[in-house]
């Protein structure tokens, strides 16, 4: 197939920076030589499909000679008003140079580049997202505001406030349908364009959808994540009839999912949020019904200035190229390889956490840790989106609220964007308009890329006319989400959020050797609430939540949200209270005072299990430790620590003292929060029990009944 390449327009003037038009120097008076390119304007790619014949004119141009140089070593003579055909046989961007040469010798030339590109798809890849842009209308879902907004393109209309479930996730769009994953009550609400009155289908309890899609090969398909219960559903739905719970149908995929993408054949891509021995992308194909998985290795090459080692952690979502041969993965690099007790190495605020987007060739399902982006001064990236012709990515860091542009053939970063709000979540392209969800300014942001390379700003516009949290605790929720804050981290690498996503836990085990602690698996902050639980950390070294002041000016590379004056007084983090001292500090600690729900099981008992099963637990003493409303005998009153047999050389110490124990974690939530203790070392909770002294023979049946109200809780 040839693709011809003409136009009657003129254009593209030098893109070498030629300041005489027909290439002589100042002295010279010979124009006998030109080039005039006949093609769009100056800056703006040719795109050609890989084995396409591309046709490409002289035009006007003049000379004793032509010559083209086609930007793949290939060399090719050219005549006046001629044309000539190529077929490029490898991808990339390729600048093509006109050179004309005079009659006495003097030279012209002009460049222009032909991107060539694999075939695109003929169906396109999906992915779920939290806001699906139709032909007039932006619909995100906002979880805080357990509502469904909608915001017109043109500003035409109102906004638009529909009371939907209690925390949307996510939303998918098709022919005006829009269906929506409710994390927090069990439920895929479905809603038409045109009336958006909800309908409901209602899930087992302990569901929890956190991602949805319309299938982009079969009609009427409709495909979400129960992220509690590590499977993947399906329904169909065509606007008419609302499904029951029972026309779902089922496959169990793995643990910890959150994303959901489809490949263009029709494959089902699930990233493990967190991740443990590897990094893991799970697929599953609908006509072969088999699951199987892509392993992103651990990266063991070390740190230098613009790379870290480390684990692929915090997996959001799946990108499949436009051409369907790569699945891009942004995420961050947990550099849980390095500490003084691991690698006698000091973990850094520039060696903790690095913004990765890694690519796994779809044919070989692989990924190598060598072919990785590293991004410098970005500690996480979360959402890709692609040029027309996927050969220009659009990389989100939601701490620094900055989108990175990255040459899809070099993987170099040709510009970036700022000043996108607050943590934004998502990058859409719609044409050639680039849309960022900036979650935590309530705003869509829309950046016209007519230049793939070069986003320019078009509007931003808030997407909810009322802020559903009281003002203290969205601007808490903001500073524990903001890396671009210098108080908060000195170079973009960390903020708060980055190893409590949401709240949560990071899932890995740190090296905090040099901060006077060791080895660390980071614990969720979830159902805390106002130190309800006791104090923080595994060492209880934390009384209050403003006592993270510590951990931001000593680990982070933060100047703190304190005057030099106060924090030289309060420094000691169990001594004088650091509350009023900050407006900023204490906002913080109101977000954290606020995440009073642990994540609710996907399991439960009935009465007669659990009569059985809390017998068994109180038999067996662990009520000593673990009783009470919160599972717990932490308090701030008495500062318990316990040394139950779990205690190694790599465990470190409390406050520059000999760890004595430590503070018993909550039960609440266990479910969800493996590794467990205070190392890490424990893979199932049976590990757990077992690793405490005395309980390494507990007989099965005691055994069982312990996991089963653990697991529940």
């Amino acid at each position: 197939m040839k693709r011809l390449w003409m136009w009657n327009v003129i254009g593209l003037l030098s893109l070498l920076g030629c300041d005489d038009k027909d290439g002589l120097d100042s002295d010279q008076t010979d124009t006998d030589s030109t080039v005039v390119l006949p093609y769009a304007e100056a800056g703006v790619d040719i795109y050609v499909a890989l084995g396409e014949s591309i046709e490409l004119s002289t035009g006007n141009s003049t000379g004793t000679t032509l010559e083209w140089n086609l930007g793949d070593g290939t060399v090719l003579a050219g005549k006046e008003g001629d044309s000539i055909d190529h077929t490029y046989t490898e991808v990339g961007r390729m600048r093509v140079v006109l050179t004309a040469t005079g009659s006495n010798g003097s030279k012209d030339s002009d460049t222009l580049n032909v991107v060539v590109h694999h075939p695109l798809t003929e169906v396109a890849s999906v992915s779920s997202h939290p806001m699906a842009i139709t032909q007039n209308a932006i619909w995100t879902v906002l979880p805080e505001s357990n509502a469904f907004h909608r915001l017109s393109i043109d500003d035409s209309e109102p906004l638009e406030h529909i009371e939907v479930c209690e925390t949307p996730s996510a939303v998918a769009e098709h022919d005006g349908l829009l269906a929506i994953a409710c994390s927090g009550d069990a439920r895929i609400a479905l809603i038409s364009e045109t009336d958006p009155t909800p309908l409901y289908i209602d899930l087992a309890n302990g569901s929890s959808p956190s991602a949805i899609l319309h299938d982009n090969t079969v009609a009427d398909q409709w495909w979400f994540v129960d992220a509690a219960n590590g499977r993947l559903g399906n329904f169909l739905w065509d606007g008419t009839a609302t499904p029951e719970s029972s026309d779902i149908a089922w496959q169990t995929i793995g643990r910890d999912l959150k994303g959901l993408s489809q490949h263009a054949d029709g494959t089902l891509l699930l990233p493990e949020f967190r991740s443990k021995d590897t990094g893991l992308i799970h697929t599953w194909s609908p006509q072969s019904s088999l699951v199987s998985s892509i392993a992103l290795e651990v990266d063991t090459y070390g740190d230098s200035d613009n790379t870290t080692g480390g684990i692929p952690n915090l997996l959001e979502q799946v990108y499949p190229s436009p051409d369907g041969l790569r699945l891009y993965t942004p995420y961050s690099h947990a550099n849980i390889l390095r500490g003084m007790f691991l690698s006698e190495e000091e973990l850094t605020h520039e060696t903790s956490l690095r913004g990765i987007l890694g690519h796994v060739d779809w044919t070989e399902q692989t990924e190598t840790a060598d072919s990785r982006k590293h991004f410098d001064e970005k500690g996480r990236a979360s959402a890709v989106a692609f040029s027309e012709f996927g050969d220009v990515l659009y990389v989100l860091h939601p701490g620094v609220a900055q989108i990175s542009v990255v040459d899809r053939f070099s993987h170099q970063i040709l510009n970036s964007v700022s000043d996108l709000g607050i943590h934004p979540t998502d990058i859409q392209r719609r044409d050639d308009t680039l849309y960022v969800y900036s979650w935590l300014t309530r705003e869509i942001i829309a950046l016209s890329i007519s230049d793939p390379m070069r986003p320019a700003f078009v509007w931003q516009r808030a997407f909810i006319d009322e802020e559903p949290l009281n003002e203290t605790l969205l601007w808490g929720k903001q500073l524990f989400h903001d890396a671009n804050d210098t108080r908060m981290t000195k170079t973009g690498y960390i903020a708060c959020a980055h190893c409590h996503p949401a709240g949560d836990h990071d899932g890995q085990t740190w090296d905090f050797t040099d901060r006077g602690e060791g080895l660390r698996n980071t614990t969720s902050l979830l159902g805390r609430g106002a130190m309800v639980m006791g104090p923080y950390h595994w060492s209880g070294n934390f009384d209050e939540a403003q006592d993270f002041e510590s951990d931001i000016r000593l680990h982070f590379g933060g100047a703190g949200y304190l005057a030099e004056a106060d924090w030289n007084t309060v420094q000691d983090p169990l001594g004088e209270s650091k509350a009023d001292l900050s407006p900023d500090l204490d906002a913080l600690a109101a977000y954290l005072y606020s995440l009073t729900e642990s994540k609710p099981a996907p399991t439960s008992l009935n009465a007669t299990e659990l009569f059985q099963v809390q017998a068994t637990f109180n038999t067996q003493g662990c009520q000593d430790c673990h009783g009470g409303d919160y599972w717990t005998d932490s308090s701030l009153d008495t500062m318990l620590r316990h040394d139950v047999g779990t205690l190694t050389e790599a465990s470190g110490s409390r406050l520059g003292q000999t760890l004595d124990g430590l503070d018993t974690p909550t039960l609440l939530g266990l479910w969800s929060s493996t590794p467990y203790l205070h190392d890490g070392s424990a893979e199932t909770i049976e590990d757990a029990i077992r690793a405490h002294t005395g309980y390494e023979n507990l007989d099965e049946n005691t055994m069982t009944h312990l996991v089963s109200l653990l697991e529940s809780l």
